[in-house]
């Protein structure tokens, strides 16, 4: 009797350790679910990041040339220290929902560098990972170019497309 209770104990343990061993595969698997779920959830919001600047961005130029219109033939207003003239609010509308939705709070955060003269600008915007996949640099200037690069200060135009 004593042997067949033994027994019993030793197939009762066997199959509690494979149940927790199922249930541990399952909570792994879960848990390997959960992560790529996150993972794709902030690649989707930094690939959104991106699109969103270059949105805003590129609005910008619509923008420059209303000022240029209101100016006299001038880009002189749109920057200001070498920085977006935010005193401009439809160019403060823009820079602010690029600076919410990445969580910052001025231009330096996400370095705009912005440089104008009465008849040339140039815009950009630099953002670094986390709120990225990789390093944008973004730029705008009055020729209408729209990519990869850098306002440069000499210039007026984007350098490194």
């Amino acid at each position: 009797m004593k042997k067949i209770i033994v027994g019993l104990l030793i197939v009762i343990i066997i199959i509690l350790g494979v149940i927790a061993f199922v249930e541990y595969g399952k909570k792994q698997k879960i848990d390997s679910l959960s992560q790529e779920i996150n993972t794709s959830i902030s690649v989707a919001r930094q690939k959104g990041n991106v699109a969103m600047v270059k949105a805003n961005v590129s609005s910008l130029r619509v923008e420059a040339e209303m000022i240029y219109d209101r100016s006299a033939s001038s880009y002189l207003s749109l920057c200001k220290n070498g920085l977006l003239n935010d005193s401009n609010t439809k160019i403060k509308s823009s820079l602010d929902k690029i600076l919410s939705s990445l969580e910052y709070q001025n231009q330096s955060d996400i370095s705009v560098k912005c440089f104008s003269s009465e008849g040339q600008y140039a815009i950009s915007v630099v953002v670094n990972p986390p709120q990225v996949i990789e390093k944008l640099a973004y730029c705008v200037d009055q020729t209408g170019y729209a990519g990869n690069g850098v306002a440069d200060d000499k210039t007026f135009l984007c350098i490194n497309k």
